[in-house]
This record gives C-alpha cells, structure tokens and sequence, in this order.
C-alpha cells in the first residue's frame, strides 16, 4: 500500500476524530456575561431551539454522519489496494471520499456562520472551532484523494 494511501488515512482519520469531539463536547457557546463562564454544547438536541439553532445543530450531526460514511468507504478502499492494487474503477470511490470531506467542510463553515451571526449574550467556544478546524484538515482529503484517483487509478 503507497504512502498516499496512508497519508489520506491519517488526514481522515484526524479530520474524524476532531470532528467528533467538536460536535459532540458542550464548549459551543460560553456565555460571555460578566459573572458567566459557563458553556452549552449542540448535545442533546432539542427540538424546542431556535430554527437557526436547530438548523445548525442538524448540519453538524450530518458532518458526523457523512464523516463515518466516508471513514468506511476508505476502510474498503485501503483493504482493495493492499489486496488487488489500484484500479481505474476505484475512482468513483475516491471521488465519494473527496465528496464527503467537501460536505464536511461546506456544512461547517455554515454551521459555524449561522452560529456565530445569531447568537447574542454568548461567544463562539472550543468545540466550534475544533470543528473548523476539522473542516480545515478536511481539505487535505479532499486534495489527497483527488490527487490519488486520478494519478493512481488509471
């Protein structure tokens, strides 16, 4: 298996574990009052939220979501290299890994701007960011596996 392979792993891999702790930790807004301090996370989500609240916490369960479906679609990916080598026809799974980081990164940044335009008595935390920055990463797998479909599998 070629080093692009695993260099694409650990991007995803990173991008998925930061991911998660971001979504699921509860530093999304920390009330910035001057007796405050404490923090309120998207976890449990309730429907009685405001709808720029709930459309917000619905996008970043879908990160997560499409998150692990692109972590499996790799998991296959990686097991057929090391069994078979490359393939032209592998492309369209990287081409899905490619398009399920850019979902990642797409719905994040949204999230994050819906979140950060509308909140009033609360500043943007560490889990937000945690997530931008996993969106961040998330670039990388999208050029990693856009690169290796298309010079690998030909």
């Amino acid at each position: 298996m070629g080093s692009e392979i695993v260099v694409l792993g650990g991007l995803l891999a990173i991008t998925f574990i930061l991911n998660g702790v971001g979504v699921f930790t509860p530093g999304w807004f920390v009330d910035k009052s001057a007796g405050g301090g404490g923090s309120v996370g998207l976890v449990p989500l309730r429907s009685d939220e405001v709808n720029w609240l709930l459309a917000a916490s619905i996008l970043m369960f879908m990160t997560f979501a499409f998150l692990v479906i692109t972590v499996v679609i790799y998991g296959s990916v990686a097991i057929t290299i090391h069994r078979y080598g490359y393939s032209f026809a592998m492309r369209r799974d990287f081409s899905n890994i490619a398009t399920g980081a850019l979902l990642n990164t797409i719905m994040t940044v949204i999230a994050v701007i819906l979140i950060g335009t509308n909140i009033n008595d609360f500043s943007v935390g560490y889990s937000a960011w945690i997530c931008v920055s996993s969106a961040g990463i998330s670039i990388g797998v999208i050029i990693s596996a856009v690169f290796i479909g298309h010079r690998k599998c030909k």
